[in-house]
């Protein structure tokens, strides 16, 4: 609304952020889809104080604070008509909320459905009540064609004193152990063997999961991003 100026995060550049809370005089940050420079993600630290002070009041209030990440598909002809979140599959300005639901107020008419609308409401800020420290992968969505951000952000934290911290678009090293923690991660030619783990292309698409099983995978020449419950890895098939 041009109330408050907006700092914009450089995509690719690896940075540690400490978010204020907004009513405490902090500002938000901006990341910017480079297919389009019309969406974007606010993100802001929310905590219940001054005019926040109330935010998500229930019973559970004092679960209702942390980082908040909007995603905003910016059209102003959708803006000047009124047309904003009139598409159930396209809309334009809405939380992404870290545990995946959004319970809309509209819904609730039983005291039981207003205790879990706000028992949702819990887990729509990172870390939140699901303590979701990163957003990243097929989650970190746009409307574009990748249908990915591609800009992690990970290590999310929230501290006594009400700050936010995380780590944007974290460094991936090279190096592959032999050994994950959570099973096997090993690496012949094309052929990737490993299990519990997530494979992503460079666009940030997932390509491939594994599951309890080790099993293995063939990937085509080019760069890949395994994830696992031992941390990322950047690996490049030739």
């Amino acid at each position: 609304m041009g109330w408050k100026s907006l700092v914009t995060l450089e995509a690719g550049k690896e940075q540690n952020v400490t978010l204020v809370p907004l009513s405490e005089g902090g500002c938000g940050y901006k990341i910017v889809n480079p297919e389009n420079p019309d969406e974007y993600y606010v993100v802001e630290n929310r905590q219940n104080t001054k005019w926040d002070l109330r935010i998500g009041q229930s019973s559970e209030k004092d679960r209702h604070h942390g980082m908040l990440v909007t995603h905003i598909d910016y059209s102003s002809y959708m803006w000047t008509t009124n047309q904003v979140n009139t598409n159930p599959d396209h809309q334009r300005l809405t939380l992404i909320p870290a545990d995946g639901e959004l319970y809309s107020s509209i819904y609730p008419v039983s005291e039981n459905d207003w205790e879990y609308y706000f028992e949702s409401m819990a887990g729509d800020p990172y870390p939140g009540a699901k303590e979701v420290n990163e957003l990243s992968g097929d989650k970190a969505f746009v409307y574009t064609a990748s249908r990915r951000m591609g800009q992690p952000i990970t290590d999310i934290e929230e501290h006594e004193d009400g700050t936010v911290t995380f780590v944007f678009c974290k460094s991936i090293t090279d190096h592959i152990p032999e050994i994950a923690e959570d099973g096997m991660l090993k690496i012949d030619g094309r052929n990737v063997s490993t299990h519990c783990a997530e494979i992503y292309n460079a666009s940030g698409m997932k390509v491939a999961q594994t599951g309890v099983t080790p099993s293995t995978v063939e990937l085509q020449p080019g760069i890949y991003i395994i994830r696992t419950k031992n941390g990322t890895q950047k690996i490049a098939i030739k």
